[in-house]
């Protein structure tokens, strides 16, 4: 009985999220609406990342800082002897992952940002690390430019799936000598990806040239869509929100429908989105950091 109760109520907060979701998206498809400013945090930063629960995690310099949505400093994190800190995943909030690529080192560590752990990418055969993103059960993608594919690590010791090379990938983009629009012909892609995220288990990376390209869990390409100069993406069901500078795009993947709104407050690109339990985006500036929300 009370499994029922909280699978009914898990139904219906996420049922009133999608209807929220779908009014900022359609209600106002192809025209402007406004952003809430929730905080400004002074702080000259290099990267911003949100997890779901709302807190924010801002690398500045060599170090890691991680607020909540009231602007307060909760924890920081810094470790000089592994160099430049590339990027953070706080997937999962309990476990994020920080990439330090010069060392090619995968950092965890715990939501009071404490040390629990450490992958040696090297000691997992991995050369030439480029990108990590976090993975499901614990796991973290590796994107090895040595052999141009993507590698799953397990327990941080192994190599456990891989992709197929990126110098053979196949996309596929609309005829220009075909009079029926629909018509896509195959090429081949020269792939410079620059970010990589996990969302439900398919991989979502980003390529300025060739746009968003996803494989499914076991790393194996399904598709690519085309789209360039996105500054940061997210998903929910079958819908891929992305946003070019302040505007906001919607992409049903299944459909391909599409439609945009366009944020007229936002003064500055939008470096990081969550859009679920609450819709929150994260821009930077020189020397500031602004959350914002609905």
């Amino acid at each position: 009985m009370r499994r029922r109760k909280y699978y009914s109520l898990t139904l219906s907060f996420f049922n009133s999220f999608i209807l929220s979701l779908f009014t900022i998206l359609h209600s106002t498809a192809g025209t402007t609406d406004s952003c809430k400013l929730i905080i400004s945090i002074q702080i000259q930063a290099s990267s911003v990342a949100l997890d779901k629960i709302g807190n924010i995690y801002i690398i500045s310099g060599d170090k890691l800082l991680k607020y909540n949505k009231e602007g307060e400093l909760l924890s920081s994190f810094s470790d000089k002897k592994r160099g430049p800190l590339q990027s953070v995943d706080p997937m999962n909030p309990m476990k994020i992952c920080l990439f330090y690529r010069e060392y090619a080192e995968v950092v965890l560590l715990d939501d009071k940002l404490s040390l629990i752990g450490e992958v040696m990418l090297k000691d997992c055969g991995i050369q030439q690390p480029m990108l990590m993103c976090a993975s499901y059960n614990d796991g973290v993608w590796i994107y090895d430019q040595q052999d141009f594919m993507m590698k799953r690590i397990e327990g941080g010791k192994k190599v456990m799936l891989e992709s197929e090379s990126f110098l053979r990938l196949t996309g596929w983009k609309e005829d220009p000598n075909s009079k029926d629009a629909n018509k896509l012909t195959p090429f081949l892609m020269e792939l410079h990806p620059q970010k990589m995220t996990e969302i439900d288990r398919s991989i979502y990376i980003h390529d300025p040239t060739y746009g968003i390209l996803i494989f499914d869990q076991s790393g194996s390409f399904l598709r690519n869509i085309n789209m360039d100069s996105i500054s940061c993406y997210d998903k929910v069901n079958d819908i891929l929100v992305y946003f070019i500078k302040n505007t906001m795009w919607q992409l049903n993947i299944k459909s391909s429908f599409k439609n945009n709104v366009t944020f007229s407050n936002l003064d500055g690109e939008v470096s990081a989105c969550i859009l679920s339990p609450d819709f929150l985006l994260a821009v930077v500036k020189k020397d500031r950091v602004y959350l914002y929300g609905k």
